[in-house]
């Protein structure tokens, strides 16, 4: 296994500052100063000071609105590398590996079981080791299906028993002897979708994400809603007119027998009730919503144009958006493990 990508040691103020330029929220000094709420003299020395760190890098001079033109700053592609790995699957184990930029530069889709530890160690490391015979990571991100408390990378509960039975965060740093963090796939696919995908920084938007299960994640003022007991997205459970719930609908024993008017049906039915009770502007189907089709897509919008007014979309990351915002998730926690003291 190759070793884990050198420390690096930034205060705080130069890591919100070097988050804010890698995630698209700042692209000058000027903008560094106004979202960090600090001088412009300081938010010069962070920059210089992140520049010499190779962590961001000037690019030229951005348009003005105004005067000078400013120069524009972006993040280094090879300051940071990270893995991402999605385990929501039943049948294929998704990987990425993604550079300072968060674009992805390598990407894996082996066939496994997600259901036995074994295929899952097995065909993991084959994937890990493939992305690590070349680049130094600083970590890995693991997304799956279930109630996850984010902040301990811990599962609380999961329709899958080998989450909810062995410590797979745990397990992950046992055989690989790097960082790992664990989260919740819907939410993982929601920050891709947020970071450079369909949502493209919309500070209030909902995705939805059809696995084994149905989950959902909301995006409220550029937040991420957890709930209070991190179970916030839990959607299968919302009754349909029909009496089902939407778990029991969307079934991957069931779908097959629909014919495409019966999925929008099905499908507006449930969402109209989710966007009845929050405000929100998009909305991204992720997941295996993305193989039924743009006619599909064309349909649901139109069945629900006369009820709201909020542009549906697929994910621009299709099956690799969970495993993006898994790498994205770990290589910001890398960062927060190493601000200096």
């Amino acid at each position: 296994m190759k070793k884990e990508m050198k420390k690096y040691s930034m205060t705080e103020k130069e890591r919100q500052a070097y988050v804010h330029i890698r995630r698209g929220y700042c692209h000058t000094r000027a903008d560094i100063a106004r979202h960090l709420n600090v001088s412009r003299p300081t938010a010069s020395i962070i920059v210089e000071k992140l520049i010499a760190l190779h962590a961001v890098c000037e690019t030229g001079l951005c348009k003005p609105k105004r005067g000078k033109a400013p120069i524009n700053i972006e993040a280094e592609a090879d300051f940071q590398y990270s893995i991402g790995l999605d385990l929501g699957y039943s049948r294929s184990l998704v990987g990425v590996l993604l550079d300072g930029k968060n674009r992805i530069i390598q990407k894996a889709c082996v066939e496994y079981n997600n259901t036995s530890l074994d295929s899952i160690h097995d065909k993991s490391l084959e994937i890990i080791e493939q992305f690590t015979r070349t680049y130094d990571v600083c970590g890995i991100g693991i997304s799956l299906t279930g109630i996850v408390n984010s902040r301990a990378s811990k599962v609380v509960s999961s329709v899958n028993p080998i989450f909810d039975t062995y410590p797979i965060h745990d397990l992950f740093e046992q055989w690989t002897s790097l960082p790992v963090c664990v989260s919740n796939r819907s939410r993982t696919e929601a920050f891709s979708e947020y970071i450079g995908g369909a949502a493209n920084l919309e500070k209030n938007f909902l995705l939805c994400s059809l696995g084994e299960s149905i989950d959902a994640a909301f995006f409220f003022n550029d937040t991420q809603f957890i709930g209070p007991n991190r179970a916030a997205g839990a959607i299968h459970h919302i009754r349909l007119k029909d009496g089902r719930t939407l778990g029991e609908a969307l079934g991957t024993d069931v779908i097959p027998n629909y014919t495409e008017d019966e999925l929008v049906d099905i499908c507006a039915d449930g969402l109209s009730q989710l966007t009845n009770i929050v405000d929100l502007r998009d909305v991204v189907l992720s997941g295996r919503f993305t193989d039924f089709g743009n006619d599909f897509l064309r349909k649901l919008n139109a069945a629900l144009s006369g009820i709201w007014k909020y542009n549906i979309v697929f994910s621009n990351f299709g099956k690799l958006s969970a495993a993006r915002g898994s790498a994205m998730t770990i290589a910001e926690y890398f960062l927060a493990q190493n601000v200096a003291k």
